[in-house]
């Protein structure tokens, strides 16, 4: 006990035999159970620690690997079943003796005293980090600091340490089956307790690294990236939707112009962000589902300035393989070769008006792909045509081109897609129209490879400063098994 609270303290273990029976034998007395979670070892962890001979401890074993994350939301579950007080205090050790028990009340007190509902360590705030620390954790643990900070809205020293205490009854009001089961499962669990509220202080802890070997790979980067931005997002929400609320009310009689007599660029000063929810099928596989973010700045009447990325909720390559973000992305279908990652290549776009007419536009299009995914980058060169038939048809089409630059073993390849969008106005804010395409990959790889498309799209205009778009799509008709689909917002700021 401490305080009158009892602790539990949860391993996660992963292949530590050599160092778990250390964590159990350094463990206080005050401490009242352990909880060691073996993330099926390969190795003889579990008996390692059950060899100490504590009779705190309880072991158990996951029947396959399942990740950090889960790890310990499999620790809390016990832990709570164990400890029933609203103020009894769960602490995360982890099993590669990489936390200091001398921190441990540190991290107790201010939970057993009422004065906060998650308590995590900071390495930053301990003297002497800088020598102590490798160099490389120490950037990249102050980047995700700072971006999770502004994420959450809570000003955090040290995002990733997970060396924790959270008090029970902040534990039960957690979803545990929705947190991030591997790396980047601290900013998620940080994403939940900020969205409920809860009082979240930080406690100077021991920076520890002696012979464990890292498990952190520069591939999990981007995926700790995206849970960073999913974080923001679903932070984000309540404040677009008070947003929403504000505009359609400051909007009475204002109108935009309807979508057919809408230019390819924006206007010289205006904003647009689009928030976008895609889904994406293919039987008899589970269906996928990521979020698309756009921002585009119109820097001249006939110029504007674009970047994009997208965001995969799978947990696993397996889960984000058809790319599902992409049919979040309403009406613009020129993204190109992605990989499955959790966070999509960056894409910077230009699109500079050439001719407009009462009936025709014509403009030049370039995009850059940042290589994220798959160490490639990318390259595309489009021209955006658009028809105006009258106030009540739009015709979209144009050509373009995207180039995949290799990289070692990988080639360079191109393709030619040819879009064709038509477009009735229904009335002054619905329209809709049928969707479709041709798109010619291996172009410099024959045999070439064609593949039509066919989908349908609706938008509508909720108020001057903001559009509804939906649509449904089938990527190739020889292959009618896999289809997408997307719904999202167009917030404009003039």
């Amino acid at each position: 006990m401490w305080m009158g609270s009892r602790v539990v303290v949860v391993v996660p273990a992963y292949n530590e035999e050599p160092r778990v029976a250390r964590v159990v034998e350094q463990m206080p007395p005050w401490v009242d159970d352990i909880v060691l979670v073996d993330d099926a070892s390969r190795d003889m962890t579990a008996q390692a620690a059950r060899a100490t001979g504590d009779r705190r401890l309880v072991v158990v074993r996951h029947g396959s690997n399942r990740g950090v994350g889960a790890a310990i939301a499999t620790g809390y579950r016990r832990a709570a079943a164990i400890a029933c007080a609203p103020r009894d205090v769960f602490v995360v050790m982890a099993g590669d003796a990489q936390m200091d028990p001398r921190d441990l009340p540190a991290l107790v007190t201010p939970i057993a005293r009422g004065e906060a509902d998650y308590v995590k360590g900071n390495r930053f705030g301990f003297p002497g980090v800088v020598r102590a620390m490798p160099l490389g954790r120490l950037i990249a643990g102050l980047a995700f600091s700072w971006a999770t900070s502004r994420a959450i809205g809570v000003a955090l020293s040290d995002s990733q340490c997970g060396y924790t205490a959270i008090a029970r009854e902040a534990c039960t009001r957690l979803d545990l089956g929705g947190l991030w089961p591997r790396y980047g499962y601290p900013n998620d669990l940080l994403s939940q307790l900020a969205l409920r509220c809860m009082r979240i202080a930080e406690a100077p802890v021991r920076p520890v690294y002696a012979d464990e070997v890292s498990r952190l790979k520069a591939r999990d980067v981007p995926v700790v990236a995206g849970i960073v931005v999913r974080a923001w997002i679903r932070r984000m929400r309540t404040v677009l939707v008070v947003a929403i609320g504000l505009v359609t009310l400051a909007s009475n009689a204002r109108a935009a112009p309807p979508w057919v007599e809408r230019n390819l660029t924006l206007p010289a000063g205006d904003w647009a962000f689009d928030f976008g929810f895609g889904v994406a099928d293919q039987s008899p596989d589970p269906v996928e589902a990521g979020i698309n973010l756009e921002m585009v700045v119109g820097l001249t009447d006939a110029v504007e300035l674009g970047v994009r990325t997208g965001v995969r909720l799978g947990s696993s390559p397996a889960d984000r393989f058809l790319q599902p973000d992409v049919y979040g992305r309403l009406f613009d279908r020129q993204y190109f070769d992605g990989d499955s990652e959790a966070v999509a290549n960056p894409e910077v776009r230009v699109r500079g008006a050439l001719v407009r007419l009462p009936v025709f536009e014509l403009a030049l299009e370039g995009r850059l792909i940042v290589p994220i995914e798959d160490n490639t980058a990318g390259l595309l060169f489009g021209v955006p045509l658009a028809f105006h038939l009258g106030d009540r048809v739009r015709l979209d089409t144009g050509a373009f081109v995207p180039i995949v630059i290799g990289n070692g073993p990988t080639p360079s390849r191109a393709a030619v897609n040819v879009p064709l969008d038509v477009w009735i106005q229904a009335t002054r804010r619905l329209w809709l129209g049928p969707m479709t395409g041709l798109q010619i990959v291996h172009v410099a790889d024959p045999p070439p490879i064609a593949h039509v498309s066919l989908g349908f799209g609706l938008g509508y205009q909720i108020t001057h400063y903001l559009d509804f778009k939906t649509m449904v799509l089938f990527g190739d008709l020889a292959d009618t098994s896999s289809f997408g689909a997307g719904a999202g917002v167009e917030l404009r700021i003039e």
